[in-house]
């Protein structure tokens, strides 16, 4: 996904509380988040559960927070880190 498709993504995530957007970010990022997550807690039941919770996480910051996001993956990536440790 290129920044430019990912910025205008999380634009319409922020003011139109678009979730169709939203998707196609989810789509871009859930399987590589998941093999991430997987890799530290080596439970494909855990690492179902903590994706979940990642993205969960993920959308309510995006509509909720007004600091800028310079990149929807670093975002989710450290977010699963956090959720990860929260796991242990």
């Amino acid at each position: 996904m290129s920044r430019l498709s990912e910025t205008i993504l999380l634009a319409k995530v922020r003011h139109q509380n678009s979730a169709e957007a939203f998707a196609e970010l989810y789509d871009a990022y859930v399987k590589r988040v998941y093999r991430f997550i997987y890799f530290k807690v080596r439970s494909a039941e855990d690492a179902e559960d903590i994706t979940a919770d990642v993205f969960l996480k993920t959308w309510h910051y995006v509509r909720e927070r007004e600091a800028e996001i310079k990149s929807f993956s670093g975002l989710v990536y450290q977010i699963a880190r956090t959720t990860i440790i929260d796991w242990y």
